[in-house]
């Protein structure tokens, strides 16, 4: 039997007793008592205000959206606790949701803060959010800035100014103060400000203002800056709603919210929450506890503190290891500390040039960049996979050149892609890349036998990011135009539900299977539409139509939920009306993938958000229900039931889909229970899987006696690095300037108009 690691929190160890069902508030009953005490002193002011807060399991509003997202009906949906019919008991026995987005969205583009027959109008009011103020480019005015409203912000003596207003800076400056106005017929209109630059740009900051009938309050990270006394009488509210990103009569303006349509949460006495998200609250009176919410995360950085320096020690002791014992080689072996040698271009090394950099150890940086200078050679790599090559070792090196700019990283991806040119044209008629390829000059090229020779649609879908961004910055045409023929050949293409089966002939372009999956064989293809929209700097729009339509397809026909915890997950599509209820462990990707897609003021924003939080907690179920506290490699739902291991896939070998959702849910959300989620996935791999040079694979996750000396570059280049940024508050990668790839080496965007200026491809 392994003996446990005798790795704590330094705020007191994780409780590793299992629970069956869903319960997300266990998350935070590990959290330790400083941050309870903060949490109820949150809760309390919850209740001050008569509100229901639930703390992560089911609540009335991820009911009335989750439901929509997956109940079989169409063009109607039943709401929360009415009687659902066939189509609600399909819905619970794990069928896939049929209709589409459209019919999800909400009748209006603001929130809504009351049900039928509930009263609005009264004198006191409390709101509360985390915005992230843009910076101003290039001199440009950003003038007023709404966080949320009921009016028209600013004031004037007029029926458009009535109600309530909260928003940053006066009116054509760039003040950087938080402002509350109101108003009503009887009062005229009334405002108070926060002192000059109280709000600083490009940095989360935590706002609150309240009102009751004697007087309004500004709170700016937990700080009272504005208080003044006012005049309580006539009514606040004029409208039945709150807008947020923009006011009534301009619509909607710069987004400060992080998490899309869903970033408002309102409640009333008396009143089912309506949205989950919680970057925002309003109650209907002064709470002036209301600001408690940035004393919760505040605690939640510092706790994040210490335990990023855990994540960072595991992977100083990892990367030690392979330094001693496995230098230059792809892997270490985490038990023996023999090296693996597949890629033969030292992986490992390669895979997390970034890591030293981001983690801070930049002596050991410069001890791998003098490998790469000197020793990377590219003759030995015989019979190696495209795709592999591609994200690791090309995405490797282009990210290690995003951050340091050092040249060497640049030429050496220029030189191993022009060597792999050669695969593009084994089919010259279509142009699709081999699978398996040769650089010592043999230009061996094949397809897998196990596919009928087949293409893979995750591999030669999933170079883009990597040659385009390489084409950007050598000027070489060519490495962007053999990465878009790829898009080309898909484009428009007859596929089934409108998504993209796992296999086309390379000589013909034709499908030659129905099968379609968010995990093995297609998953980053389909994050590879929507990132290369992002890296271009949104350049070409047609990629973001094509990620659209095929997330339609998705919640159409291979979401589906698990009975009796209602756990969304997405299945595995065989042909109309037929899945495969298992969920890879590498379709966590999904959560991070349509939490990315709600940020950029799209149609689905709100649906995209609602479905990356249930996917993210489904995927901390797979962790959770296991003896080890770490997934297997899928789950099985079989019949829709809740999530088993099945014999076949028990095994664990480091993955980081789910914690790179969680990672990018927290980034949105700034949800610390996200943050627990990490930490218990961190903490179950060193309870478990700790070796004095890694962390070993598990052969079977209810069994964790049992080790495999194995340890992907992955493990370290992607779960740890996921890790590491879900703990840093300092957010040294922030997602509006750099895109990971697959691989999550972070590549920063860039204006592709030299090369995106011709018509996009055509559908075929």
């Amino acid at each position: 039997m392994r003996q446990h690691s005798d790795f704590s929190d330094a705020f007191g160890p994780l409780s590793s007793k299992r629970r069956r069902g869903t319960n997300f508030a266990a998350v935070r009953r590990r959290l330790p008592w400083l941050f309870i005490a903060l949490l109820l002193v949150y809760g309390l002011s919850f209740l001050w205000g008569g509100a229901e807060h639930a703390s992560g399991g089911s609540d009335p509003a991820m009911e009335a959206l989750g439901i929509k997202m997956v109940q079989q009906a169409r063009g109607k949906v039943s709401e929360p606790g009415c009687d659902r019919g066939a189509a609600g008991a399909q819905a619970a026995s794990g069928s896939a949701m049929a209709g589409d987005f459209k019919s999800l969205r909400p009748k209006s583009d603001k929130v809504e803060l009351r049900a039928a027959g509930a009263a609005l109008d009264g004198a006191s009011l409390s709101l509360a959010a985390w915005v992230l103020p843009p910076a101003p480019a290039d001199g440009k005015v950003l003038s007023i800035q709404t966080i949320a409203s009921t009016k028209a912000s600013g004031c004037a003596v007029d029926a458009d100014h009535r109600g309530v207003a909260v928003f940053l800076n006066e009116w054509q400056t760039n003040s950087g103060q938080l402002y509350l106005s109101w108003g009503s017929a009887a009062s005229g209109c009334e405002e108070i400000a926060t002192a000059v630059n109280s709000v600083k740009p490009g940095r989360w900051t935590h706002v609150a203002a309240t009102l009751s009938a004697s007087r309004a309050r500004l709170y700016v990270d937990g700080e009272l800056l504005a208080d003044s006394e006012r005049d309580g009488s006539g009514k606040l509210l004029g409208v039945d709603n709150f807008h947020h990103g923009g006011d009534q009569s301009a619509g909607v303006s710069d987004r400060l919210f992080r998490g899309g349509e869903t970033a408002l949460r309102g409640s009333l006495s008396g009143v089912d929450e309506l949205e989950t998200v919680p970057i925002a609250q309003v109650v209907p009176k002064e709470d002036v506890a209301i600001s408690a919410r940035y004393a919760e995360v505040n605690a939640s950085d510092a706790l994040a503190r210490v335990r990023l320096e855990a994540v960072r020690g595991a992977f100083k002791r990892a990367w030690g290891a392979y330094r001693k014992h496995a230098w230059g080689m792809d892997e270490i072996k985490p038990i023996s500390n023999k090296s693996h040698d597949w890629l033969h271009l030292g992986a490992t090394m390669i895979d997390c040039l970034d890591n030293l950099w981001i983690f801070g150890l930049k002596a050991e940086f410069d001890e791998a960049k003098e490998w790469v200078a000197t020793k990377l050679s590219f003759s030995r790599a015989v019979g190696i996979s495209m795709f592999e090559t591609v994200i690791r070792i090309i995405g490797g090196l282009l990210s290690a050149f995003e951050l340091s700019r050092e040249a060497v990283f640049l030429r050496k991806a220029e030189e191993l892609a022009g060597l792999m040119m050669y695969s593009f044209k084994a089919n010259p008629e279509t142009g699709v890349p081999c699978t398996t390829i040769s650089l010592d000059g043999s230009r061996r090229c094949t397809f897998p036998t196990w596919t009928q020779r087949n293409a893979i649609l995750a591999e030669f879908g999933t170079i883009q990011l990597e040659f385009k961004y390489l084409a950007h910055h050598t000027g070489r045409k060519e490495f962007w135009e053999v990465a878009e023929r790829q898009i080309r050949n898909v484009r428009g293409r007859t596929q089934p539900a409108g998504l993209y089966p796992n296999f086309m002939s390379p000589k013909t372009l034709r499908w030659t299977t129905t099968k379609v999956s968010m995990g093995a064989l297609a998953d980053s293809f389909y994050e590879y539409l929507l990132k290369q929209w992002l890296l271009t700097q949104r350049t070409e729009p047609y990629l973001r139509t094509m990620f659209d339509e095929a997330m339609l397809g998705m919640a159409r026909s291979m979401v589906a939920r698990s009975t009796p915890s209602e756990l969304v997950y997405i299945a595995d599509y065989v042909s109309e009306g037929k899945l495969v209820h298992k969920m890879d462990h590498l379709a966590c990707f999904a959560g991070g993938m349509l939490a990315v897609g709600a940020q950029h003021g799209g149609e689905f924003d709100r649906e995209y958000m609602t479905l990356a939080e249930r996917i993210g907690e489904t995927c901390y179920e797979f962790y959770r229900r296991t003896t080890s506290g770490l997934s297997p490699e899928f789950m099985s739902f079989v019949g829709g039931s809740d999530p088993k291991v099945p014999r076949n896939a028990a095994y664990n070998i480091g993955r980081p889909e789910a914690v790179e959702t969680f990672f990018i849910m927290w980034y949105y959300t700034r949800d610390p229970k996200w943050r627990e989620m990490g930490w218990e996935v961190f903490s179950s791999f060193e309870r478990h899987a700790r070796t004095p040079s890694g962390w070993a694979a598990l052969k079977d996750v209810n069994n964790p006696a049992k080790l495999d000396d194995k340890m992907e570059s992955f493990v370290l280049a992607e779960t740890m690095k996921y890790l590491f940024l879900l703990f840093d508050s300092s957010y040294p990668i922030p997602l509006d300037k750099y895109v990971f790839n697959t691989e999550a080496h972070p590549l920063g965007t860039f204006d592709a108009s030299a090369f995106t200026s011709a018509a996009p491809p055509k559908r075929r």
